[in-house]
């Protein structure tokens, strides 16, 4: 039996950056470095750094602050290398007031930090893309005038702002088009800043964990969302905070799917230098041409270029869908299934095992199967008619091959059984980019139960990163695949 029908992907249309985050307005989130992060009505991003963290309450244990934020687009610099403002936990010994608890930036003409340089301004802080404004609270009874200019690009004063310090810090601000840096400057001996406030584009598409990189695992979590698992149940249970949604959503179309997660893996591999949404113009998403076949309880589904995302679901409540053969990146939540590669696809690119569910008794059954997708982007709804036997062949089918442990740190066994003598067995490990790592092995078996191991080495015997990886298993007809996670 045979079905074959063609998706064509329509055109999906990026919003404009006000409606895109229109629904999306204050919200608000702290970062794992305690950086406060706001999305404002401009489609911006207010960033505000309060030092906090831990920090040593002495400036000889304490190094100048250089790249800490580099993530959020910032830098510092200091008069002398080795020298500058250092992140310090206030014990009372400053005498100032009006911070954010437990630290601040801090100078003292006369303090040696740990590099051997001198706490001291004046201290340029460095943006890496122009900002409207910048604003921050200094003070200190002894810190005389302090001074923040506004610099271009050439290093001219755009502009500045001064106040008198005070044991309580007060708020300094400069507004200005394109500040490329600003510098703060002060005559006494000690001055004290804090709460650095500054706007900057949307920035981090893609890194939905938050931990500074976008990263493959940050398109694992997409896929599981998409699935509609709950992939970060203790730090943002389902459904997603909408900062955390709007980076997930590389693409642009208010809705996170498989889609968005082969985007980010073409990120993390260079074959993208920056997501479609923070692209100006509309975004087409590729065309893709997809075929289905019924064969013996499986459903084999082939395109012939140009996929990069597939998602299936079913809400029929006869059938059971087995573990999914696919060379791609999957998450399977019963009987819904996603799927990405960074790499387009052609041919067969995956097979689902299918059976009756709790219906062990029935020996055959015509059954007609609504088959909701989204080939990369588009969704779309097929009906189909099909003969499934009983449950017990999806058991089968997939039991014959497992891994274990999974995740794995050094040795992982790949265990399976061969039916009958000299059948030709190929069993391999590729990465996320669908290149080979590992043959486990590549040559013909007899009958038989047999047991292998990977101690996640590739080809040339060296170690392997921790990540994502993939088994291929063909054994005789029957081709068995699914991801194995090394965890170092």
């Amino acid at each position: 039996m045979k079905i074959k029908f063609m998706f064509l992907i329509v055109l999906a249309l990026l919003l404009s950056a006000t409606y895109l985050f229109s629904d999306n307005i204050g919200s608000k989130r702290v970062d794992a470095n305690g950086v406060t992060r706001e999305i404002r009505e401009n489609g911006r991003e207010l960033i505000t750094i309060n030092f906090v963290g831990g920090a040593p309450p002495f400036f000889n244990e304490a190094y100048p602050i250089t790249t800490e934020y580099e993530y959020l687009g910032v830098t510092f610099e200091g008069p002398n290398e080795g020298s500058g403002g250092a992140v310090l936990e206030e014990n009372g010994s400053f005498g100032v007031s009006g911070f954010s608890f437990p630290n601040i930036l801090a100078f003292n003409n006369g303090a040696a930090l740990i590099t051997g340089g001198i706490a001291e301004g004046p201290e340029v802080i460095i943006f890496e893309n122009p900002v409207p404004y910048v604003v921050i609270k200094a003070g200190h009874a002894d810190a005389g005038q302090i001074t923040m200019d506004a610099l271009d690009e050439y290093g001219n004063i755009l502009g500045s702002d001064q106040i008198n310090g005070n044991s309580s810090l007060i708020s300094m601000s400069v507004t200005f088009d394109n500040i490329c840096a600003v510098m703060l400057s002060y005559t006494g001996s000690f001055c004290v800043f804090d709460n650095l406030s500054y706007e900057m584009e949307f920035a981090n598409y893609g890194d939905v964990d938050d931990n500074g990189t976008v990263q493959a695992f940050d398109a694992s979590l997409v896929l599981q969302y998409a699935v509609g698992l709950d992939p970060l149940p203790e730090i943002d249970p389902r459904p997603w905070e909408d900062w955390r949604i709007i980076v997930s959503d590389v693409d642009g179309n208010e809705d996170v799917q498989a889609f968005d997660a082969s985007l980010i893996l073409q990120y993390v591999v260079g074959l993208i230098t920056v997501f479609p949404v923070e692209e100006s113009g509309n975004y087409v998403a590729p065309i893709a041409n997809v075929n289905i076949l019924i064969e013996e309880n499986e459903l084999i589904f082939e395109a012939d270029s140009n996929l990069f995302a597939f998602t299936i679901n079913t809400d029929n409540s006869v059938i059971i869908f087995g573990e999914p053969i696919t060379n791609m990146m999957y998450e399977k939540n019963g009987n819904h299934i996603a799927m990405c590669s960074s790499e387009p696809q052609s041919g067969i690119f995956l097979r689902i095992p299918f059976a009756l569910q709790d219906i062990a008794s029935i020996g055959n059954l015509d059954e007609i199967v609504t088959l909701n997708m989204v080939v990369n982007t588009e969704e779309i709804i097929e009906t189909i008619n099909t003969t499934i036997s009983n449950k017990s062949n999806i058991e089968d089918y997939n039991n014959n091959f497992s891994v274990y442990p999974n995740p794995f740190n050094p040795i992982t066994s790949l265990k399976f059984s061969v039916p009958f003598n000299n059948t030709f067995t190929d069993v391999s490990i590729f990465n996320i980019k669908g290149e080979l790592v590992k043959i486990i092995v590549k040559e013909n078996l007899n009958i038989g139960k047999y047991v292998y191991q990977w101690t996640g080495k590739d080809i040339q015997g060296k170690n392997v990163g921790s990540g994502i990886y993939f088994y291929k298993a063909q054994i005789g007809k029957r081709i068995y695949s699914g991801k194995i996670v090394l965890m170092k």
